[in-house]
């Protein structure tokens, strides 16, 4: 059984115009924290490289083997230990390679190396600050210890770690997509994060979580299978969101949140649907998944108007909505 929480630990495309997009203030509480890990890249010094011979061996000789050490050593202390400008410097390094063409060889030694101590210090109460900058090692390295401690973080109580551990989740899955996590990771696996995604999403309580974890399975785009498997399930569990939200909307006054929320995720959606449409490879399955969504943010939509709390600017939004469900509706049935 799915728990949230675990106390113990841890595009036709709908334009929504510029309006929209300064519209979006509940979620720069978030995105401020989570986009620290952005700013390593002015305050890195020079770092050592790995031979570019040791990323695509295969096998890992012993010279190989102590090149990694040597490299991962200091930049983890860093990262574990260090002040804010050094761990964040020692993230950029740690993912540089790891986001670049490598050998299974290589990623799962790396793996090795790194996620054992960063799954410990990522425990229960970690700081949320340095925990953005674990998980996001952890996303770019995409092996099933990569995996396992990110599902750990969708637990954690607090809403930043969660929507980091989201946004991480895109990033492991963009890795899989373009090839250099899909053997580092068994298959079963990736049916699984997918099947643990859906459910997430579907009984994630903030809304800006939901949104991100939205995103993160509308991701993959070059494995049209991962495409179609993370698209459907995505659209079942935001159609399940949209629902559950609707249910009690009447009378709540963070309706504005609930709004943006649901529509930033149609762009995703209809750009991969479209595509997916033209090469003539969207199933009837992922139709009446996004159909399913398009509906249910449609009836959202009209309970939000209803709402006397929402403000202006919400209505604006909630209009919006309406009109991408219509189109997204359409765009569903071919």
């Amino acid at each position: 059984m799915f728990r949230l929480f675990r106390t113990s630990k841890r595009t036709q495309i709908c334009h929504l115009g510029r309006q929209s997009v300064t519209m979006l203030r509940p979620l720069r509480v978030l995105v401020c924290v989570c986009a620290t890990i952005g700013l390593a890249a002015s305050v890195a010094l020079a770092q050592p490289a790995l031979p570019d011979a040791t990323l695509t061996a295969q096998p890992l000789t012993s010279q190989d083997e102590q090149a990694i050490q040597a490299f991962v050593t200091p930049l983890l202390n860093d990262l574990l230990n260090g002040e804010a400008p050094d761990a964040q410097a020692a993230r950029t390094a740690l993912v540089t390679p790891a986001l670049g063409e490598t050998s299974v060889g290589f990623r799962l030694y790396y793996s090795q190396q790194l996620l054992p101590e960063i799954q410990e210090a990522a425990g229960f109460g970690a700081d949320p600050q340095r925990m953005q900058l674990l998980m996001s090692v952890a996303g770019a390295v995409a092996t099933d210890a990569a995996r396992a401690m990110l599902l750990d973080a969708i637990e954690d109580e607090r809403v930043v770690v969660r929507f980091g551990a989201a946004r991480e989740f895109g990033v492991l899955l963009e890795q899989i997509d373009k090839g250099q996590g899909h053997a580092a990771i068994n298959q079963g696996a990736v049916t699984a994060t997918i099947d643990e995604l859906q459910e997430w999403l579907a009984n994630e309580p903030n809304p800006l979580v939901a949104s991100a974890i939205a995103k993160a399975m509308a991701s993959p785009s070059q494995t049209q299978s991962l495409k179609i498997q993370s698209l459907t399930a995505m659209c079942t569990s935001m159609a399940r969101q949209a629902d559950r939200r609707a249910a009690n909307l009447a009378q709540r006054d963070d309706v504005f949140e609930d709004v943006v929320a649901l529509l930033r995720i149609f762009g995703p959606v209809q750009q991969n649907l479209i595509q997916l449409q033209i090469e003539g490879q969207a199933p009837q399955s992922l139709n009446d998944a996004a159909a399913q969504f398009a509906s249910a943010s449609a009836r959202f939509a009209d309970e939000a108007l209803n709402n006397p709390n929402l403000s202006n600017d919400g209505r604006v939004l909630a209009n919006q909505l309406k009109t991408a469900a219509a189109n997204l509706s359409q765009l569903a049935s071919p």
